[in-house]
């Protein structure tokens, strides 16, 4: 988002009634969920060790759209405190994504090795450490709504998401 159109988008919301702030950062926040949804739906079209490599970027993908909703809605400040966790979940990521790499290269040799365990559990481990800074990370829009009814209708949205990221994961 270039710098006029968040000033312009930030007049509009300033000068807004509670319930159209409601309005807007409902509409944007469902744009986003959306988003994330047509993204999830690319897991389920990869086979193999393609499938696994398609999940890394498909995470990647997802906490820079989250990311960047954020930013766009509350401004660069917004995400300060949690920089330090996206980080490390970033760092996993990579980490995960060269070791599986490196195994699918292995079974291409039919290759097993005594790590493919511990492999396995800290894919799990990215996983439950994804969900969590996902779930962190779009409760954040919830502190904004005015109204109880769209916090928890947001909330709902978001558990859905997660529940549906977490199956398809």
């Amino acid at each position: 988002m270039r710098i006029t159109d968040f000033e312009k988008t930030l007049e509009q919301y300033r000068g807004a009634t509670p319930e159209v702030r409601d309005e807007l950062l409902e509409r944007a926040g469902f744009e986003l969920l959306s988003r994330l949804e047509s993204r999830l739906a690319r897991l389920e079209d990869a086979e193999g060790v393609k499938r696994m490599l398609t999940r890394f970027e498909t995470l990647r993908e997802l906490l820079i759209d989250v990311i960047e909703f954020i930013n766009a809605e509350f401004g660069t400040d917004a995400l300060a405190d949690d920089v330090q966790m996206i980080c490390d979940l970033r760092d996993r990521m990579k980490s995960l994504e060269h070791a599986w790499r490196r195994f699918s290269i292995g079974s291409l040799f039919s290759l097993r090795s005594s790590t493919d365990e511990a492999r396995r559990e800290a894919y799990r481990q990215l996983c439950d450490a994804a969900l969590k800074v996902f779930a962190k990370l779009l409760d954040y829009p919830s502190a904004r709504f005015h109204s109880e009814q769209k916090i928890h209708e947001w909330r709902q949205s978001c558990v859905s998401f997660l529940e549906d990221l977490r199956q398809r994961w």
